[in-house]
């Protein structure tokens, strides 16, 4: 009796197990508890760069080896629509459109990896006139970039943003190198691991001489419009 009572005990868990996979048993990886960048910069150097630096870190979950950073530019009067806001009548899911590409400028698309600290670091590098006239070509109309006579700041401000997907958002998560296995448990069904509008306004300022020229200010990301 003992024994046929120890089997049937056995044959009971081994139907558990089969019948619902949706128990305990499914959470085969921890939620992401921490998700966040640690480190923010950006500043001009001698050389006439300008340079921007994040740091992202992340806890719980599965660690990966690297992931996709995606570094945005878009006109200041956009900033309230990036990212794409959900519809009332839907529900926030992974792979949605996360910026319209006609008012938003990919500078840069890059895989971070690990480093010793358990963070991923990134650096962006870029000559900064030529950067100011490629901001303009991208993101301005005429009338935005004319709005002087002759020299001046132009009135329309800049914003920049990092984005950092989910391994398996297909969308966004695209470049060779990054790690085969890409499933995270997303339970909270977050859209991105992080976005986040970095606390700068870049201004750009315009001289026409017998050539119009622009140039990059850094301006940080006051309280009330016109405080600085």
């Amino acid at each position: 009796m003992k024994n046929q009572f120890l089997s049937s005990v056995v044959v009971s868990t081994l139907l558990l197990v089969i019948v619902l996979p949706g128990s305990t048993f499914a959470q085969h990886c921890g939620p992401i508890m921490e998700s966040y960048l640690s480190e923010i910069s950006l500043k001009h150097t001698r050389e006439g760069e300008l340079v921007a630096h994040v740091e992202y870190c992340r806890g719980g979950g599965n660690p990966q080896e690297a992931y996709q950073i995606h570094l945005l530019a878009y006109l200041d009067k956009h900033a309230a629509t990036i990212p794409t806001p959900v519809a009332e009548d839907a529900e926030p899911k992974m792979g949605d459109e996360l910026f319209d590409e006609s008012n938003v400028w990919v500078l840069e698309t890059k895989r971070i990896e690990l480093g010793e600290d358990g963070c991923y670091d990134y650096e962006f590098k870029y000559d900064s006139k030529v950067l100011a006239d490629q901001l303009i070509s991208h993101l301005m109309s005429e009338e935005e970039v004319n709005d002087r006579e002759r020299w001046g700041e132009i009135r329309s401000q800049i914003r920049f943003a990092v984005f950092i997907p989910f391994l398996d958002d297909q969308r966004y998560a695209n470049l060779e190198g990054l790690p085969e296995d890409r499933h995270e448990c997303n339970y909270g069904r977050r859209r991105a691991l992080v976005w986040q509008q970095l606390p700068y306004r870049i201004s750009l300022h315009r001289f026409a001489g017998d050539e119009p020229k622009y140039w990059i200010q850094i301006k940080g990301d006051q309280a009330r419009e016109g405080f600085f």
